[in-house]
């Protein structure tokens, strides 16, 4: 579901990352108001020198306000300009994850195509881009006209300094890659060309979760392309490609004998997106959606299972109840135990009882790399 941006209640990290790109698109779209009012308070202070003085001082403090404005808007956007847990990812694995969630999210089966080269990478967040891309979806299907389809496609485009004056985006020239949500069968090439930034709200009523579509693109040095009106209507994402450095993706680091682990997570969304990392590394996955699945699945594999993910916040059975019944089957089981909720400091009894490490979600490919290959390797 989409972020509820009214709920300050949850104290997870993907709740406060939300914010974050909220916030960063909001100063975004405050920042380009401002300089538009400032360059029409300009226009018209240059007109008033022959009102009164009253009229004059008006117009200066109006202008006044708006410097404030902006400088308040400028200020935000470089300290929120963070570097978020970004790699080299494949992107059909990504959207393949994305249409099957939203699958299971919609009440009723959405027409989904989609086209993405085999080979492309992106240099992404994955659960940033994930979650965003499955709320744009869903927000363009209740909008589907009788027989019409969404259209999911990636790719890479090269923007020019033109390119971007004329969408009215401040990013730099040069290549990007694009993930396109229409309702059209439509070149990404073609779709940009007809787009427009993100700077007036979308009728009928503002939607803040564009303001967080926004914020995430940004995160990723990249920006939010809008268009509005006609068949042809949806949203494009570009996304900043990584430098030379960064270019090899991750090599897979199983064995060749392919362990097998069992994910444990109650979320759909981490299945998707830890599991294609779990897939992308060369390990076989088992998914269990609680500790008591988890429980029967090990208990059914008997030495198959490599390694258990297990998380630490569940539904039916928690990960301290699975994790002592896994002992008892098998007092050699490997299990490391993650959450986004609880830190590692809360997790010591079940740490010094023989579970091999702790996770804080969201983390990166590399991170799960490093911890899982040492844990199965000693």
């Amino acid at each position: 579901m989409p972020p509820n941006f009214t709920d300050l209640i949850r104290g997870d990290l993907s709740q406060a990352r939300d914010f974050l790109a909220l916030t960063l698109g909001y100063a975004y779209v405050m920042r380009h108001g401002a300089r538009q009012l400032m360059a029409y308070h300009d226009l018209v202070d240059d007109a008033a020198r022959s009102l009164n003085q009253s009229t004059r001082d008006f117009i200066r403090n109006a202008g006044v306000i708006t410097t404030q404005l902006q400088q308040w808007s400028e200020a935000i956007v470089p300290d929120f300009m963070v570097d978020s847990i970004r790699e080299n990812l494949a992107l059909r694995p990504i959207l393949e994850g994305i249409a099957d969630q939203c699958q299971k999210l919609s009440p009723t089966p959405i027409p989904l195509e989609m086209s993405v080269k085999s080979d492309h990478t992106i240099y992404a967040d994955p659960y940033q881009l994930q979650q965003a891309v499955i709320d744009i979806i869903l927000w363009l299907t209740a909008q589907l006209p009788p027989g019409g389809a969404i259209r999911l496609a990636g790719g890479s485009v090269p923007f020019t300094r033109n390119n971007f004056t004329v969408l009215r985006s401040e990013c730099n020239p040069g290549d990007y890659s694009v993930i396109g949500i229409t309702v059209e069968r439509l070149a990404l090439e073609d779709y940009i060309a007809a787009a427009e930034a993100l700077t007036t709200p979308p009728k009928p009523n503002p939607d803040l979760n564009m303001l967080h579509w926004l914020g995430v693109a940004k995160i990723h040095h990249g920006d939010l392309f809008l268009h509005r009106n006609g068949p042809q209507r949806g949203i494009a994402m570009i996304l900043e490609q990584p430098p030379p450095s960064q270019e090899a993706t991750l090599k897979p680091v199983a064995s060749s004998s392919k362990e097998t682990i069992l994910l444990v997570d109650d979320e759909d969304m981490i299945w998707d997106v830890i599991s294609n990392m779990l897939k992308t590394l060369g390990y076989t996955v088992l998914l269990a959606s609680n500790g008591r699945e988890a429980v029967d699945i090990y208990r059914n594999n008997p030495g198959q299972i490599a390694l258990v993910l297990l998380d630490m916040v569940m539904p039916e059975m928690n990960a301290r109840e699975a994790f002592f019944i896994l002992k008892d089957i098998d007092p050699n089981v490997k299990v490391l135990l993650s959450s986004g909720f609880v830190s590692e400091a809360d997790t010591q009894d079940v740490l010094h009882a023989g579970a091999r490490g702790f996770l804080r979600k969201p983390y990166s490919m590399r991170d799960l790399a490093q911890k899982v290959r040492y844990i199965l390797d000693n």
